[in-house]
């Protein structure tokens, strides 16, 4: 849980060139590329989206050679920044 108790966004689906996932409407979605280790967080910057009220959110980026290692943050106007999904 990151500021203010903000939890991270979820990924559904990854693509090369697409990371989709759930979120609360209104949120900001920033999506990072982590191309040295599934375990390090948004060392390049992919994308973002606002998350619509059905509570979806999809970023459509450059190609990543393996996108089961991008990750997400969520903003929130209230309760800041989320840690890294």
């Amino acid at each position: 849980v990151g500021n203010g108790g903000k939890s991270a966004p979820s990924i559904t689906a990854v693509t090369s060139t697409s990371t989709t996932g759930t979120g609360t409407p209104g949120e900001t979605i920033h999506v990072y590329s982590n191309t040295t280790c599934l375990t390090c967080q948004g060392e390049t910057y992919l994308g973002t989206a606002t998350v619509n009220g059905a509570g979806n959110w999809t970023v459509t980026h450059v190609a990543v050679a393996d996108p089961s290692k991008n990750s997400a943050t969520a903003t929130s106007a209230t309760l800041g920044t989320s840690q890294f999904s």
